[in-house]
């Protein structure tokens, strides 16, 4: 029987190949779309849920009695007493630091030393216990001072098969520095831990210094005894640790990992980041299930006629359950495919962008097995529905089922039909809008160079210790460079604040730069280019502030606590916002205002090289060369474009529009082909009725009426929500950008444009099969009845 079932069902499936071939790319693109989307929420949610026990690992933060703000920066003060004196309901209390990256130096056999960019952190005695780090034994070691352990995929990384217990290894340090290298010895190597958790890390040293109580402490954790809510340790802390701060107004307070999970800012981005590729993918179901559902509506009789000759209900499921099966084994092929051929052209365009880094970087079997996890609910959800159909054969009577059943209005099929189009609105008016605001936006900044000029200049960091103490040299030697029109040194210095009569602090950000930063940069000034460290050149904002004090044509500030003479002014730096006075005020903190100066030793850790046109890749491989004589190999060195340094920084906008864009075409042409596959199966099954009419009379306009007038509805339904929803969305965004105003939303333009676009080309696709069932010859239609 299995044989006859696969035999019927590859004859249906020939029968409407282009409905079920359309269905099977829809599901497989919709399906990596979601999957792609809820991995990286999934692997960021590890941090919060990868834990055995997430309900009591709690992280610890200062809750002020003015604001709900948590502040993760905890006083060595009360800090020690915690750990002195823990309260009833903690088990034990760590902290860890050193989530960077480093240079590490790796001694390997016959004197050998490789080294490696590792990320590391300096642990407590009782982190290993709290977040359950474990040997590859499954046993739980103490790190002791001197040691240090390596996790298991950087122990393979650095060492291969080689068995790393008992080697040595320091910190990687400059050629100028003369004191004693501290050598660790790594003693254990720990499972890895849960992927996207903050505490995962290549390497884990002792932290074996006192707390220092003048300082603040990060990333605070304590284990809560089982059956303690954090509610009950929170009272017991408030009671125990006095309060603290300027006016005593701060408390320590602890939010279990559980907890974190479920604050709103996090609530948020697990909600709406999958649910842009749920949107596609109930999109492409859609499409899927309603021809199902209509395809299982159609075959009625012949369904009947099979249970009149003695097929049991089981039967006719295992008939169209092999149907389903052989589409949603195709769809998984295809999405397969799809993950080989797709990933390394999704990791180029981000690399193309200057965002690809480890974090974007997906484990392809985590994905395929989630895929798998989503096809198999998917596959649950169409067996209902073919179960449903047959539960509906089995109700009617044989006369009513060889007749083909009641007469339906398709009520299901219409509702899919308008949440299609729904999802197509959201996205192509988020597309069309996003990309609005992108322009606008750079429009608004200052723009001081062209996307060409940007394209000729490198940007060059000699951050690494075997670089420190050779930046001269290196700069010396890409001067002489053929090509090298102009080199920049630039770097943020300090974080001064300018304090207001009014005793508010202002913050800022002081850049120190070579003199040559107006003509590399294109950046007009208003005065000269400091030539003392004493001296700045100033953003127009800081000159807005000291007159709002009452200064007029201010030539000095005090900024923190060193008094600092203007010699210019400037709007803003390149390629930040411009604001106006209002905006500035509501701007962020570190945006109110900025400075230039000269250092008072010339720094050479950040390099900015332009090159003649044409020559940029040939300076490149030469700086590269240069570089390579002091960094070896195994540490990653990289030179970027400045237009690849804007887009780190602004090119948020143009990603969300980028990806809206993609998803708006995606969900378009789902959707168009769901509203053909639905007119295709309408014209179909109504052939009889329309021959009828046209023998009767009916004109092309009738018919056209009796077809169309279902598409209008839904275009107007699906429309009015969709819009309102981006342009609240819009409206939100536009007020958190400030520089720019939200009036253009209230002009109707752009959404009649996005109605009437949608519209053409739903009217194109339903009046071509309308146009070829209009042409049906009626005779031949009763004849064939």
């Amino acid at each position: 029987m299995i044989k006859h079932y696969l035999k019927i069902a590859i004859r249906q499936i020939l029968k409407n190949k282009v409905q079920y071939l359309l269905s099977i790319i829809g599901i497989a693109i919709g399906l990596l779309c979601f999957s792609m989307t809820s991995y990286y929420i999934r692997r960021s949610n590890n941090q919060f849920i990868g834990w055995s026990n997430s309900d009591r690992i709690a992280n610890m933060y200062v809750k002020s009695a003015k604001n709900n703000y948590d502040d993760p920066y905890i006083p060595g003060k009360e800090l020690q007493l915690l750990m002195s004196n823990p309260v009833a309901g903690m088990e034990k209390i760590a902290y860890s630091y050193g989530y960077g990256r480093a240079n590490i130096t790796i001694c390997k056999a016959a004197q050998q030393e490789e080294p490696f960019q590792c990320s590391f952190q300096n642990i407590t005695k009782d982190f290993p216990f709290i977040f359950g780090m474990q040997t590859l034994e499954g046993l739980t070691p103490v790190l002791k001072p001197g040691e240090v352990w390596v996790s298991e995929s950087s122990a393979r990384k650095m060492f291969g098969k080689e068995d790393p217990i008992g080697k040595t290894l320091y910190f990687s340090r400059a050629d100028t520095d003369t004191s004693a290298i501290q050598y660790s010895t790594i003693s254990a190597v720990i499972c890895d831990l849960p992927d996207g958790a903050r505490e995962k890390s290549d390497l884990y040293f002792p932290e074996t210094a006192m707390i220092n109580p003048e300082r603040k402490y990060l990333n605070v954790v304590a284990l809560l005894n089982k059956d303690v809510p954090s509610a009950v340790v929170n009272q017991r802390l408030k009671k125990q640790i006095a309060a603290f701060g300027n006016e005593n107004e701060n408390y320590l307070s602890v939010m279990t990992f559980k907890e974190e999970l479920y604050k709103p800012d996090n609530l948020g981005a697990i909600l709406f980041i999958p649910l842009i590729g749920a949107l596609v993918l109930i999109a492409a179901m859609i499409n899927f299930l309603k021809f199902c559902i209509q395809s299982f509506y159609n075959r009625t009789r012949e369904l009947s006629l099979r249970k009149c000759l003695g097929s049991d209900s089981v039967g006719l499921f295992y008939l169209l359950f092999s149907e389903i099966a052989i589409l949603f084994i195709a769809s998984a092929f295809v999405s397969f495919v799809m993950v080989e051929w797709l990933i390394p052209v999704y990791y180029q365009y981000i690399a193309n962008k200057a965002v690809l880094n480890e974090s974007e970087i997906i484990d392809l079997s985590v994905l395929i097995r989630q895929e798998l996890e989503y096809l198999c609910i998917l596959f649950v959800i169409c067996l209902l529905i073919a179960a449903w159909a047959i539960f509906r054969i089995k109700r009617l009577s044989l006369s009513e089922g060889v007749k083909g059943g009641k007469s339906q209005k398709h009520g299901v099929r219409n509702f899919m039909l308008g949440v299609q189009l729904f999802i197509c609105f959201l996205f192509m008016a988020g597309a069309i809008g996003l990309g609005h605001v992108y322009r606008l936006v750079n429009e608004k900044r200052n723009n001081t160079l062209t996307e060409e000029e940007c394209s000729r200049i490198w940007k060059m960091e000699l951050w690494e210790p075997q670089l420190q103490g050779h930046g001269e040299e290196i700069v010396s030697r890409i001067r002489t460079l053929a090509g090298v029109e102009d080199i920049l040194l630039d770097n943020i210095g300090r974080y001064p604040d300018y304090k207001t009569k009014k005793e508010e602090n202002i913050h800022g950000i002081q850049y120190f730069v070579s003199d040559n930063y107006p003509e590399f940069m294109n950046l007009r000034i208003e005065g000269r280019m400091p030539q003392a460290p004493t001296e700045i050149v100033v953003s127009r904002s800081l000159i807005w502030e000291l007159e709002k004090e009452g200064e007029e044509n201010p030539s000095s500030v005090l900024l923190g606590d060193r008094v600092f003479q203007i010699t210019g002014v400037y709007e803003q730096l390149p390629f930040e916002p411009l604001y106006n006075r209002e905006q500035i005020a509501k701007a962020h903190q570190y945006h109110r205002f900025t400075l230039l100066s000269i250092p008072e030793k010339t720094d050479y850790r950040v390099v900015y090289i332009k090159c003649t046109p044409g020559q940029e890749q040939n300076i490149r491989k030469e700086v590269l060369h240069i570089v390579r004589n002091w960094l070896p190999e195994s540490i990653p060195f990289e030179l970027t474009t400045k237009q690849e340094e804007r887009f780190r920084y602004n090119g948020g906008a143009e990603l969300m529009s980028d990806l809206f864009t993609l998803l708006s075409v995606i969900s378009l042409i789902i959707t168009v082909l769901g509203i053909y596959s639905a007119i295709t199966l309408d014209t179909r099954s109504r052939q009889k009725e329309v021959a009828i009419r046209k023998i009767n009379g009916a004109g092309p306009r009738v018919i056209a009426l009796l077809f169309g007038k279902l598409y209008i509805r839904l275009l107007l339904v699906a429309a009015i929500p969709s819009l309102a929803i981006v342009y609240l969305f819009l409206h939100s965004l536009i007020k958190s950008e400030m520089i720019i105003s939200p009036q253009w939303l209230n002009y109707p333009f752009m959404w009649l444009g996005i109605l009437f676009l949608t519209a053409a080309i739903v009217f194109i696709t339903v009046a071509y099969r309308i146009w070829l069932i209009s042409r049906l010859n009626p005779s031949e239609v009763i004849k064939s009845e």
